[in-house]
Order: C-alpha cells, then structure tokens, then sequence
C-alpha cells in the first residue's frame, strides 16, 4: 500500500513558529546580553564617581548650614573641622569623623587663623550667622565642585568646575 503525496504525514510536526526559540538562539540572545552589559559597565562606574561627589557636596553643604543655623540660634559660635590630608570632616560637637567617599579629594582655602597646627581647618560660623569664610573644593577625576562661604553673611554658595 502506497500514500499519496497529498496523505503523506511526516513524522515530525510542522513548525508554525508559535513552539519557540532553539537553544543557539537563546545563546545568541544571552552573548549579546552579556556584551552589552560589559559596555555599560565604565558607564555604570562613572555614574558612582558622579554619585559620590554630588553626595559629599550635598552633605557637607548641609552641615554647613546646620552648624550656621545652630551658631544664630543658640547665640553661639558652631564650628565644622576639614582635614584636608585624612578627606575628612566633622561638626566641632560631634566626635565621630565622615570619610569622603572613595576617589573625593577635598582642598580648602580659609583664613590663616583657621588652620590649626595639626592642619586641620576650622570653618566657623558666629551667633548673626557671618562666618570665618572660605572655600572648600572637591573633586574626583575631571569633576569639581565647590562650596563656597561668604564670610560676611555666611551664606553658602554650590557651584560646579570649582
């Protein structure tokens, strides 16, 4: 008994591109992925160099306005110390230092009177809330950032290129 070409049934279903993909697809698709994720990776690194700038500025810049506020409030002088040499800094009434984050370099331009012996700066704000004044840069590769202090009001002023 023969078939006909017309009743003729292949032991293998027909693909109607509805069952999948094949395993060297999936491949391909998964070394792409891969590629693509390794040229995003400097990308990905250069966006966590930005992230710790912008956070250190953010921080200090903070503390800074909190140590003016608490200088004018409590008619009293209020300190922010910055070593330079350890990327360091802290409030005068807290013991505990705060490290820049990894690869922020920090430069700080104040009075003379405002460095101590040891190299340490001094930045201090007075109860009518004018300040010792002065610059305080960061930077991390070719990013700057500086934060400036007026030394007659106080004021704070963030600005890039430092």
């Amino acid at each position: 008994m023969t078939m006909q070409g017309s009743q003729h049934r292949s032991a293998m279903p027909d693909r109607c591109g509805d069952e999948g993909f094949t395993l060297f697809e999936m491949l391909i698709v998964l070394a792409l992925i891969a590629l693509l994720g390794l040229l995003a990776l400097p990308l990905a690194r250069g966006t966590a160099s930005a992230r710790g700038i912008d956070t250190a500025t953010r921080d200090l810049a903070r503390n800074l306005a909190a140590a003016r506020s608490d200088a004018m409030r409590d008619a009293a002088p209020r300190s922010v110390l910055l070593d330079a040499r350890n990327r360091r800094w802290r409030r005068i009434e807290h013991v505990r230092w705060t490290a820049l984050p990894h690869g922020v370099g920090i430069d700080v331009t104040a009075p003379r009177n405002a460095i101590t012996a040891s190299g340490v700066t001094r930045l201090s704000y007075f109860h009518d809330g004018s300040a010792s004044g002065g610059t305080i840069r960061l930077r991390d590769g070719a990013r700057r950032r500086a934060i400036a202090i007026d030394w007659l009001s106080g004021r704070l002023t963030v600005r890039d290129g430092g």
